[in-house]
């Protein structure tokens, strides 16, 4: 196994994390009516692993320069570079959206 198939199995793990979380996001967001304030609590719960997620995530991200330091300019690791990028990216967005949401199940 290289380091990019194990950032693959690792992203495919994540991802579900990622999109459990999201959809107890919108869950408590769209139905604040029916649950109550349990609203809240599975808002704190869902940024709680949201937040897991992006942290793994990022580790993910973190070993795979470690362990391919020359992935930036290497250009028999081009095919995995656009990927690479885009996790960092939606690394991003997630640690943005647990702020939000921590935010708003505060204030």
């Amino acid at each position: 196994m290289t380091a990019f198939t194990d950032f693959a199995d690792n992203t495919k793990d994540i991802s579900v994390m990622i999109g459990v979380a999201l959809a107890f996001l919108a869950l408590s967001s769209l139905s604040k009516n029916l649950i109550g304030g349990y609203g809240k609590l599975i808002q704190f719960i869902a940024t709680l692993v949201m937040m897991y997620a992006s942290l793994m995530f990022l580790k993910n991200i973190h070993t795979i320069f470690t362990v391919t330091p020359d992935i930036m300019y290497s250009p028999e690791h081009a095919l995995y570079k656009k990927n690479i990028f885009a996790g960092c990216l939606l690394c991003v967005i997630l640690f943005v959206l647990v702020v939000y949401s921590t935010y708003t199940v505060f204030y």
